[in-house]
């Protein structure tokens, strides 16, 4: 129970703060980016307190394939952030933003019919031997594209930073 507890106060904080720098800091530079990540934080940290309540398969999986919408997302507000942030504007043009996001998009299309082809996750069941249920999983194909993906733009974002 702590854990969701935890999950919601994450969630409730990162609202609020993102809520304040939509209305005081909106014009800033990158600040498109960051409430955009800082929604993602929040539909991350919701999606997983409502799939660790509930003891229903299809149920926990929906809410598993809404939080992929942060993973394949969430990457490329931070390389834009990072490429408005230090002057790098070309690499954040909407073009490039584009193609990255087509990519993401891509990977979403699998994440939501992955039933049919098993290219995200597959051999899915409950897990029971843990204080909630989890869902047991093997990872296919196509997630390790979406972590090679994700970290890709992370590293840039990060090297980009320093």
């Amino acid at each position: 129970m702590i854990y969701i507890i935890a999950l919601l106060i994450s969630t409730a904080l990162t609202g609020t703060v993102g809520g304040y720098l939509l209305v005081k800091c909106r014009n800033a530079k990158g600040a498109p980016y960051f409430l955009l990540m800082l929604l993602m934080v929040v539909i991350w940290t919701l999606g997983t307190a409502l799939e660790t309540v509930c003891i229903d398969f299809e149920v926990k999986n929906f809410w598993v394939k809404v939080q992929y919408i942060c993973f394949c997302y969430l990457p490329i507000a931070l390389f834009a952030l990072g490429a408005k942030f230090t002057s790098h504007d070309g690499w954040a043009s909407k073009r490039n933003i584009s193609v990255l996001t087509v990519i993401s998009s891509i990977i979403m299309m699998l994440v939501w019919t992955n039933d049919a082809h098993g290219w995200i996750r597959y051999n899915e069941r409950l897990d029971f031997s843990s204080p909630f249920p989890v869902i047991a999983k093997e990872y296919g194909i196509g997630f390790y594209i979406l972590i090679g993906y994700a970290y890709a733009l992370m590293v840039t974002a990060l090297l980009l930073f320093i």
